[in-house]
């Protein structure tokens, strides 16, 4: 995967796009808007709303010319939930 396939962008970036009001990432991981809301991101974003480059919603974007990206256990508590 190139940098070109990922896009960063701010969570507040992201609810200007979505028309959204989220205060936070893990509300919005928790509460996922509509397949319809997440186009309009793309569309917003990348051309194609169906391109399939991923989107990371982060609190800032980082400075440094190699930022390291430190993902929390939310994604595992998802999963254990859903067994």
């Amino acid at each position: 995967m190139n940098r070109d396939e990922v896009k960063f962008i701010t969570l507040q970036t992201y609810n200007k796009l979505a028309k959204t009001e989220f205060k936070t990432i893990e509300d919005l991981i928790y509460n996922t808007p509509t397949f319809k809301r997440e186009l309009r991101v793309r569309r917003e974003l990348i051309s194609n709303p169906y391109d399939l480059s991923m989107i990371v919603v982060v609190e800032k974007i980082p400075k440094e010319k190699s930022p390291q990206l430190y993902i929390k256990g939310i994604f595992m508590k998802m999963l254990k939930r859903s067994f």
